[in-house]
C-alpha cells in the first residue's frame, strides 16, 4: 500500500499527464535516467532539440514536484519508475 502510494506520487502523475495531452514525458525522463543526465546524448536518442529536452525535464519537476537537479530527486523518480515496472508485474 505503500509502495503504491509512492508510484501514485511520482510516476503515475506523469502517466496520467501523458495519456491526456498526447505527451511523452515519461519516456523522457526514462531516457534521461539511462544516460545518465546527459542531457546533447539524450537529445539525441529522443531526437528532440536540447531545448526541448529543458522544456520536458521543466514539466516533469512541475508535475511531480521532484527536481532532476537534486539527487534525492532522481532518487525519488528513480524508485518511482521501479516501483512501476514491479506493480505492472503482478
Amino acid at each position: 500500500e505503500v509502495v503504491e502510494q509512492y508510484y501514485n506520487n511520482t510516476i503515475r502523475k506523469l502517466e496520467e499527464y501523458d495519456n491526456k495531452n498526447g505527451t511523452k514525458l515519461l519516456e523522457t525522463l526514462e531516457v534521461y535516467l539511462k544516460y545518465n543526465f546527459k542531457r546533447t546524448l539524450v537529445a539525441d536518442k529522443l531526437f528532440i532539440h536540447v531545448e526541448t529536452l529543458r522544456y520536458r525535464l521543466n514539466r516533469i519537476e512541475e508535475i511531480t514536484g521532484y527536481s532532476v537537479e537534486d539527487p534525492e530527486g532522481l532518487f525519488a523518480l528513480q524508485m518511482g519508475l521501479k516501483i512501476k515496472r514491479l506493480i505492472k508485474i503482478k
